[in-house]
C-alpha cells in the first residue's frame, strides 16, 4: 500500500479532473478531504467539513441516510452504488449517483471510506456517469439502489 500522502496526493489529483464530488472520511466518520466541487454544492467552506461528522454537518435525516450507506459500505466491504438525493430546508436539492468504497488495510482494517458524487438530474447520463465513477476504482459495475 502506498504511504497516505502519496494516497492523498493521487486523490487531489483525480479530484482536480473529476467533475462530481468527492469526500473521505476516517473510520470514526470525520472528515478528512472533500473536492471543491463537494464545497461548493453545498455552499460551504472546507473548514466547516474538516474534521466533523454528518450529524455536525447535515440535518438528521440526510445524516441518518448518508450513515446508513457508509455502515452498508463497511460491513458489505464491496464498493455500493445509490441513486440517492439531498434534501435541504425540506426541497430536494438535487439526485445524484454516488458510489461508496471502503479501503482496507492490509490487515483487513478500514482504512478510509470514499464516497463519488455526481448529480444525474439529467438521468440520461446515469450510465456515462457510472462508468466514470467506475474506472477510478477499476471495479465492474454494480445494480443501482434506489431509495
Amino acid at each position: 500500500m502506498k504511504p497516505l500522502c502519496e494516497a492523498i496526493d493521487l486523490i487531489q489529483d483525480i479530484s482536480n479532473t473529476f467533475d462530481g464530488s468527492i469526500s473521505i472520511k476516517n473510520p470514526k466518520g470525520k472528515y478528512f478531504f472533500v473536492n471543491e466541487n463537494f464545497l461548493k454544492s453545498l455552499g460551504l467552506k472546507k473548514e466547516q467539513i474538516i474534521g466533523k461528522t454528518d450529524l455536525e454537518i447535515f440535518s438528521k435525516e440526510n445524516a441518518e441516510r448518508i450513515l446508513k450507506f457508509d455502515l452498508e459500505a463497511y460491513e458489505t466491504k464491496k464498493p455500493l452504488h445509490y441513486e440517492n438525493f439531498l434534501n435541504i430546508n425540506g426541497k430536494v436539492l438535487d439526485f445524484f449517483i454516488s458510489k461508496w468504497v471502503v479501503l482496507f488495510t492490509s490487515t483487513d482494517e478500514p482504512f478510509f471510506l470514499c464516497c463519488l458524487t455526481h448529480s444525474i438530474n439529467n438521468k440520461e447520463k446515469v450510465l456515462h456517469y457510472r462508468e466514470k465513477i467506475d474506472s477510478l476504482f477499476e471495479s465492474e459495475l454494480m445494480d443501482c439502489k434506489t431509495i
